[in-house]
Formats: C-alpha cells, structure tokens, sequence
C-alpha cells in the first residue's frame, strides 16, 4: 500500500502535509507518494490542487502551484491547520524514518496550444473531446483522436517538464543512501533527463501518450520495476503483459477495498490509496 499524497490526515486527502506524513507513519505505510512541483519563483514545494475543503481554501487550492509564488502558497494552511511543504522541510521528515520510501510524483503542465475557433464553444467541445481522449490510454486513440491531438498540437512535446530542476537540486541535497529511498515516476520525456541526474535503484514508469503494449516494453527498456495504471485500466490484457515483460503493475484511482482485493488477485503488485481502512 502507497499513501497517495503522503495519505489522509483527519479524513482530508492531497494535502501533502508534514502531518498527513505522520499520520501515514503511525498507519503503518512504508512507501509515501509525493507530488513534487514548482512555485511561480522557482520554489520546489509538495502540492497537488484540490476541491477547496474550507472557506479559507476557495482563495487557493484550486489554482496549480506554478499559478501562486511561494509567499502566496506558504501563507495558506490547508483546512486552517496545515502548512504547505517545501523541499528541505519535507527532507528533514524523511531523514528521521530511514526505512521509509518516497515516490516522487513531479507535477508537468500544459503549454497553451489550442486550435484558432471561430467561436468560444467550438474551442471549449473540441478541448473536451480531446481531453477526453487523452486520459484514455488503454487502448490506440483511434483516427478522431490522432487528427485531435494533431490540431491542437497535442503532445508530450507540448509539456513544461521541471524533472532536471527538482530532481538536480534533489542530488544536491541528499545523501546517497537518501536518493536510493527515492522512487521517480517516469515517462517517455522524463527519463532521459531523470537518468543523466541519477541512478535511482527503483522506477516506476508512468505512461503517456504511448499504447499500453508500448507502455510495458518502454517501462522494461528503461529499467522500471512498476508500471502505474488507473485502476479501471487493469483487465487480464494488462496483467498478461506484466507477467511477460517482468514489470510490476502499481494501481492508482480507487480505494475500494473489494475492488482492491479483487486487483490483488489479479496479480496487482501495489496501490495508491488516500485512506486506510
């Protein structure tokens, strides 16, 4: 079991919090995932934008954090109790539990490439077909998909990746028995970059655009134990290609207990999951 986000804290979940660390500690968990991402001055912090959970979080946790300066983001507390982490805070933590494992979980984003409409709609209902499209990556995209992502000039390419930023100043600031208790998640723009800063013992690969089948042959070439999918991404097609490429398959998307055992059964090696029950 990974705690996604470094896991709930009194029920709240993507905080990213010193406190939800802790709490996943006294729970139990030996592996914590993290999402990594960059201030709009540069600064490495651990945030994921949520739905706000209070009065207080309209102002902010729906905004990514390249949107907000790490003065803005810092003066925030989720749910008024919490303070959002930056990099040598949440270092000082891990140093203190020298078995735990950290999945970075580095946050890209979108370049701003949207086909010339005449109209608002037209843009808005060709943005949600190909976003649709996008996040289904199971299966070949198909031709309306392919022309899609070819007018919107949509593509890996067409991403911000932080990896060389964060991941570098992450060499500078660890040991090695540190690093090696990292576990990057990569994809096929990410790991050239995050393999010329470090040889992590341990990734995971994280697919993209690529057909599942590519997916699991990308993962093996370049040395990922894990493989991490959606959870109504695993069928027996992909538990196949597990078994025959020797790369483990992670599950995010569900903290449903059935559907995890069933999973499990599968042959499912592991899951992201926000509470522990």
């Amino acid at each position: 079991m990974i705690a996604h986000a470094l896991g709930a804290i009194d029920g709240i979940t993507y905080t990213n919090s010193e406190a939800a660390f802790r709490q996943s500690i006294e729970n139990g968990f030996q592996y914590l995932e993290a999402d990594f991402a960059l201030t709009s001055d540069q600064q490495i912090v651990l945030y994921h934008h949520h739905h706000p959970e209070t009065d207080s979080e309209k102002s902010w946790r729906k905004q990514k954090a390249y949107q907000m300066s790490w003065a803005e983001l810092s003066s925030n507390k989720y749910v008024d109790k919490h303070p959002v982490l930056e990099l040598g805070k949440f270092l000082t933590i891990v140093n203190e539990f020298p078995s735990i494992r950290i999945i970075l979980d580095i946050k890209t984003r979108n370049k701003k490439k949207v086909f010339i409409a005449k109209q608002a709609d037209e843009i808005n209902y060709l943005n949600a077909i190909a976003l649709k499209h996008y996040k289904n990556r199971k299966k070949d995209k198909g031709p309306l998909a392919n022309f899609l992502f070819n007018l919107f000039a949509w593509s890996d390419s067409s991403r911000v990746y932080p990896h060389q930023q964060i991941i570098n100043e992450l060499v500078k600031s660890c040991d090695n028995n540190l690093l090696d208790r990292l576990i990057p998640q990569v994809d096929i723009c990410s790991t050239i970059v995050v393999d010329g800063l470090y040889s992590f013992p341990t990734k995971i690969w994280k697919p993209s655009e690529e057909t599942i089948e590519q997916s699991f042959l990308l993962a093996l070439k370049n040395r990922c134990k894990y493989i991490s999918l959606h959870a109504s991404s695993v069928s027996d097609v992909e538990v196949q290609l597990s078994k025959q490429h020797d790369v483990e398959i992670l599950v995010f998307g569900t903290n449903d207990q059935s559907m995890i055992k069933a999973l499990e059964n599968k042959g499912v090696s592991g899951f992201y999951v926000d509470n522990l029950h």
